[in-house]
């Protein structure tokens, strides 16, 4: 095992800022090997740790697929509150609709419908149980359709 000095130490989880990022691409791009990059952000802001060999390859690859130097790529559907009320409101006057159906209406996960969910307190479970033994809902059901005979050539 090496001993690192100072200026060597690695260090994990750097966070620079964005014109940090994007002097440390134009170094890249402006013809130094990412090693000689590394080593003149380290001249030019020595206060700074120093970025390593492999963050500037990958920071200038990220550049040149995504066009930006931002921490991370934008993934996923923006929130908003607009869009959890439009969500909430279609749950409460449909609730004989699926988690799956309501996903598939919203283009959205399952996993993502339940979740702007719990996020407003709504729990769609206690919404079945309340709908299943509601009296309104008992007067629409009428009689059960299935009887004794239906479950005969189970046993």
């Amino acid at each position: 095992m090496g001993e690192h000095s100072g200026d060597e130490k690695p260090h994990y989880g750097l966070t620079f800022t964005d014109f940090e990022r994007k002097e440390m691409v134009d170094l890249c791009l402006g013809g130094l090997s990412a090693l000689q990059a590394s080593k003149e952000f380290h001249r030019r802001h020595s206060n700074r740790p120093k970025p390593s060999r492999e963050w500037c390859v990958r920071l200038t690859r990220r550049f040149r697929l995504t066009g930006s130097v931002a921490a991370r790529k934008c993934s996923g559907r923006p929130g908003n509150r607009e869009f959890s009320s439009v969500v909430f409101i279609t749950v409460r006057e449909n609730p004989h609709l699926t988690n799956s159906q309501l996903a598939a209406h919203f283009e959205i996960s399952v996993r993502s419908l339940v979740n702007l969910l719990s996020i407003v307190g709504f729990q769609r479970t206690i919404l079945d149980v309340h709908q299943r033994t509601s009296e309104e809902d008992r007067t629409q059901r009428g009689p059960s359709s299935l009887s004794a005979s239906t479950f005969r050539h189970l046993d």
